[in-house]
């Protein structure tokens, strides 16, 4: 594993849990892609983006289709064979994200890998000084 992480990223008000179970979501669905490739890689970056904060999750493993990646955040909708897997995790990946004012976003290709993006609206000002957001 290959971390990128910034020291100085912007605050945001996040739920902890909810946001542990996106990042677990994505990194067990990394390490299920990768299964099959020997060159495993799993890069998680972090960094500001104008007034939001990116986490990506980058895998060296068998990436996706255009088709694939339309689908993948619907509701039962997996690649992994019948009794693997629910198709739910990203589903509720992407509402837990959603919910917090933010995006998750893939680019993949076959054979490729696959880069899942976070964006995160960052703080406001007032919500940093009066105490209502949490640091991330």
């Amino acid at each position: 594993m290959k971390s990128h992480l910034s020291a100085d990223l912007h605050p945001i008000h996040v739920d902890d849990r909810q946001i542990q179970q996106v990042l677990l979501n994505l990194i067990i669905n990394a390490e299920h892609a990768m299964a099959l490739v020997s060159n495993r890689v799993l890069t998680l970056r972090t960094l500001n983006s104008g007034s939001s904060v990116v986490i990506e999750i980058e895998d060296t493993g068998m990436g996706m289709s255009y088709e694939v990646q339309r689908r993948i955040f619907e509701p039962f909708f997996t690649t992994k064979p019948e009794g693997a897997g629910t198709g739910l995790g990203l589903s509720v990946s992407i509402g837990i994200i959603q919910t917090h004012g933010g995006t998750l976003s893939v680019e993949s290709a076959p054979g490729a890998g696959s880069t899942f993006r976070i964006t995160l609206p960052m703080l406001t000002q007032a919500a940093v000084f009066s105490g209502t957001g949490l640091d991330a």
